[in-house]
């Protein structure tokens, strides 16, 4: 069974940086043409990475578990939509599941991010990059969500 709960950034830094270095180790792996690669810092520069973001007041993190093993982490920034400031959004920062979670643990997980943030008044927001799993924007259209923007970077 695959339970979700908000980390404790003190206690749950290590398996939150475990499934952080497997997520990038699988997006370099599967950026075919796109060299989204040289995005991802190097094991040292994710680790301030994360300490960077988890300082953040406004940053919640949720984890996914399985037998008591953490197998998922999301992270959401809650923050004032740019254009009105009247509107909370709560923007899916990142989130990944093990490779070897349970099926349906990124489905799970997504839906309790997506509840989490509805819950405190806000908009979510979720972005989709280019090496994340096909069935990705399939997931966030059923939770009725639409493509509203799209991002272009100059890649390093």
């Amino acid at each position: 069974m695959i339970t979700v709960r908000v980390a404790d950034i003190k206690a749950d830094t290590l398996p939150i940086l475990r499934g952080a270095r497997d997520c990038y180790r699988r997006h370099k792996e599967h950026q075919g043409d796109l060299n989204v690669g040289s995005l991802f810092a190097d094991d040292e520069g994710l680790v301030r990475a994360l300490s960077r973001l988890v300082s953040c007041d406004e940053l919640e993190i949720l984890l996914a578990e399985s037998d008591g093993r953490v197998v998922g982490a999301a992270g959401i920034l809650y923050m004032p939509y740019l254009w009105n400031l009247d509107l909370l959004t709560g923007e899916k920062l990142f989130w990944w599941t093990e490779e070897t979670a349970p099926f349906r643990t990124a489905v799970i997980l997504v839906n309790e991010v997506t509840k989490r943030i509805e819950s405190k008044g806000a908009m979510p927001v979720f972005r989709m990059l280019k090496t994340d799993p096909k069935g990705v924007e399939k997931l966030y259209r059923r939770l009725n969500m639409v493509p509203v923007e799209t991002t272009y970077m100059r890649l390093p």
